[in-house]
């Protein structure tokens, strides 16, 4: 099963991120998943968002034993891992997909793109 949304590039697209995964494991029937797959998606999103600046799109794929999400934008710089102090309010996102999900990754998408991606256990 698959579902595909496009985004702006703006902070509310975070919260419409939320939701279309949401919509998507809920029609699917496997809201087990969501807790994770929303976090992740979140952080993505934001990066996203906050780097990128440029459209965003969405993929998320129920396979077997696996739910894959894709984030894509049009910008080439890959995120960078941060290592976030204990009072930091930000930096955590990239540590939180690796500590959560059961893989990840970042692929380029020439000419000039990119598609972060996790996978949870399903």
């Amino acid at each position: 099963m698959e579902a595909r949304t496009q985004l702006r590039p703006d902070p509310t697209s975070v919260r419409a991120a939320r939701q279309f995964i949401a919509t998507a494991l809920a029609e699917w029937h496997h809201e087990e998943l969501l807790d994770a797959a929303v976090l992740l998606t979140s952080e993505l999103v934001t990066n996203a968002v906050l780097y990128a600046r440029t459209a965003i799109s969405i993929v998320v794929d129920l396979t077997g034993d696996r739910l894959r999400v894709e984030v894509i934008d049009s910008n080439p710089l890959p995120p960078i891992p941060r290592v976030a102090g204990e009072d930091a309010t930000s930096g955590r996102g990239l540590a939180l997909v690796e500590a959560l999900a059961r893989a990840w990754g970042i692929d380029t998408i020439p000419p000039s793109g990119k598609r972060v991606w996790f996978e949870v256990a399903a």
